[in-house]
């Protein structure tokens, strides 16, 4: 599923390009305006969808949303299919933004609860890691394959996930907070891949279950949790992690590629620039899930920053110095800076900020936390790529670019001092 959910994002960049010219299979072209309306409905569409979604997994459980992802995606490309004007878009885009808010509020958790410590951070990696594959595909498909073709064959995978996510159990951590015993000592063999017999199992199970007892995880979150001053640095960490993520402008590079390389004025066809693009996006998190375990979530977060405040500074430099003469000969240039910004920031920027939010929240409130923490991204994602596409049209590439790195710089003093090392710590 996350897979299909890169897709939607990684078909928007070529897509958008096509609707806001003179080949567009619309009545008319798209307007910047209801360019950058289109891709702001993606936080809209997760906003509206998080109160619900954290009710639901903070009740029912993991799995029923989990289970629910398959619909927003189906809906999402027959719009696509009959789409005729920008209002169309402005709804698909909106159950894009469905797919990643139930995404990242339910999966983060699920996996936390199911995976040891020492290799949480590499399996919570593999979220970003699908999704820069379906990125990818995205570029490809959106590029090389008609509009109306595509939705024909992505609407059938929707349907196998859900087929195939039936039959997963629930969080051993969720049946023990509501207090089925047997069912959590059934889950918690099930996705450590062995049986009661194992003695090691066992005795690790009915240490998790002890732990679970001492901290109250079985009882309801009250005022208390909330209003203490160990929560609200909690909350002021999360602030920074979640600025970082979106105002850095790692999400609106990726969303607006194309008006991006269309400004640098490369001679390279646009096309083949967004797909090398991803290719460099998808390399930086492979080297997360390498190295996110052995140098900790602090490290990597810091250095992706650095490199992040490197890279737009000289896009915003090569855009005000260079001639157009001289990026249309050299468009290598450009093209390879923005690939090392991408990678750099897919180090750390792109995927760490949700591990980490998991790994701060208290186990007690860490379905509603990690809500919170997502409907406040989707805030942050809306009036980021609200402002982008205005931004390039109206300030140029390199004044956005060095409004992105100053983000950049602010986030890296904050964190630097601030932010703790979280690897390896115990949920419970």
């Amino acid at each position: 599923m996350m897979v299909l959910h890169g897709i939607t994002i990684g078909w928007f960049p070529p897509t958008y390009a096509l609707l806001a010219s003179d080949e567009s299979p619309y009545d008319k072209p798209l307007t910047v305006e209801e360019v950058s309306w289109i891709g702001s409905m993606l936080g809209i569409g997760g906003l509206v969808t998080i109160p619900i979604c954290a009710f639901v997994t903070q009740v029912f459980g993991r799995k029923p949303m989990m289970l629910f992802l398959a619909f927003p995606q189906t809906m999402h490309w027959v719009i696509i299919y009959f789409s005729k004007n920008a209002f169309f878009m402005y709804a698909a885009r909106f159950l894009v933004g469905v797919t990643g808010g139930v995404t990242f509020v339910t999966l983060p958790v699920y996996i936390a609860e199911i995976s040891d410590p020492s290799i949480r951070g590499s399996l919570a990696s593999t979220i970003v890691l699908n999704i820069g594959i379906g990125i990818l595909m995205g570029n490809i498909l959106g590029s090389f394959v008609a509009f109306r073709i595509l939705p024909c064959i992505l609407i059938l995978f929707p349907l196998i996930y859900e087929v195939l996510i039936y039959f997963l159990p629930e969080t051993p951590m969720f049946l023990l907070q509501t207090g089925m015993d047997e069912k959590a000592e059934s889950s918690f063999y099930f996705y450590k891949n062995t049986s009661p017999d194992d003695a090691e199992a066992k005795a690790e199970f009915m240490i998790m279950k002890q732990q679970c007892a001492d901290i109250g995880i079985a009882a309801k979150p009250n005022c208390s949790d909330f209003c203490n001053r160990e929560f609200w640095k909690i909350c002021g960490l999360i602030a920074m992690l979640l600025l970082t993520h979106q105002m850095s402008g790692n999400f609106a590079m990726l969303n607006y590629a194309m008006t991006i390389f269309s400004q640098l004025g490369s001679d390279i066809n646009i096309h083949y620039c967004v797909i090398i693009l991803g290719i460099a996006q998808l390399a930086g998190v492979v080297v997360t899930i390498i190295f996110i375990d052995q140098f900790g979530r602090r490290v990597l977060l810091l250095i992706s920053l650095l490199g992040m405040i490197l890279g737009e500074c000289a896009i915003a430099g090569l855009r005000t110095f260079a001639s157009k003469e001289f990026l249309q000969k050299n468009g290598w240039i450009g093209l390879g800076i923005m690939c090392f910004t991408m990678f750099i920031c897919s180090c750390g920027v792109a995927p760490v900020p949700f591990v980490v939010i998991v790994e701060l929240l208290p186990v007690k409130i860490l379905s509603i936390g990690n809500s919170l923490s997502i409907a406040s991204l989707n805030v942050l994602s809306f009036v980021a790529l609200k402002a982008y596409p205005i931004e390039l049209s109206e300030l140029g590439l390199a004044v956005t670019m060095l409004i992105s790195a100053g983000f950049c710089v602010f986030c890296a003093i904050v964190l630097g001092l601030k932010l703790p090392e979280t690897n390896r710590k115990n949920l419970v």
